[in-house]
């Protein structure tokens, strides 16, 4: 009857597995190397910590932040002063050659009056401008008065859009003589009358210029003394 196969199977017992180190070993090949923990290199540097959220305070971001930062400096470095000056036989240029310079394609010269004595003339020639100075190293027309400074003056060559009688352009470029005092101690006078420093003043044919207290006069004329374009008297003033 039934109920002597339900007591039947109540009392059959199954026999309990005991597991030894094969046995195990066995297991966990089964399972594989999954809940296994790889062993630990003894060179091997630990895992970074990542920190979530606020920063914990006196840790080493704080003292970063403790240190001060450095300032942009906006302080000149002097490297455009540099670049800006010029040297001859090592002395510093008080004047720098501007872009426009250029040698005339005619010649002109210096006449230099001691009262009614003439002296030979001097050539301005082979290059865009001449120094005008006491200090003979880096002058090219040397003065000789002691109210003349080292480096007095310049007359440059320029290259520039010429005008009509009416100033307007005519489109054609042309090279006119210039003088800039370099802002000596006595000054310059041009045609008797002393010009600014640091400003450009066109020169025409037969101009007079004096240097410090000098009595001597320098006229300034060319090869072609009858050039009509050199005939006006007007000044023309330009500032650098």
């Amino acid at each position: 009857c039934w109920c002597w196969r339900r007591r039947m199977a109540t009392e059959r017992k199954r026999p309990k597995r005991e597991w030894g180190e094969e046995g195990l070993g066995e297991a966990e090949g089964a399972r594989g190397d999954r809940g296994r923990k790889r062993p630990k290199r003894e060179d091997e540097a630990p895992p970074e910590k990542v920190h979530w959220g606020k920063k914990e305070e006196g840790g080493e971001e704080d003292e970063e932040d403790d240190q001060p930062k450095q300032k942009p400096n906006f302080v000149p470095s002097g490297l455009l002063d540099k670049a800006a000056t010029q040297k001859k036989n090592g002395i510093e240029l008080k004047w720098i050659e501007p872009p426009e310079a250029k040698k005339p394609s005619r010649m002109w010269y210096l006449y230099p009056f001691k009262g009614k004595e003439a002296l030979p003339r001097i050539a301005l020639a082979g290059f865009p401008s001449f120094m005008l100075g006491r200090d003979r190293k880096v002058s090219d027309v040397p003065l000789d008065h002691p109210s003349c400074s080292s480096q007095h003056a310049v007359i440059v060559f320029r290259q520039i859009s010429e005008k009509d009688q009416y100033q307007q352009l005519t489109g054609k470029r042309v090279v006119r003589p210039y003088i800039i005092d370099l802002n000596s101690t006595n000054g310059t006078k041009l045609n008797g009358e002393r010009i600014d420093p640091q400003r450009y003043y066109q020169l025409l044919e037969k101009d007079a210029i004096q240097f410090g207290f000098s009595s001597r006069e320098f006229i300034l004329l060319s090869d072609d003394s009858t050039d009509p374009s050199q005939t006006s008297n007007e000044e023309v003033v330009e500032s650098i």
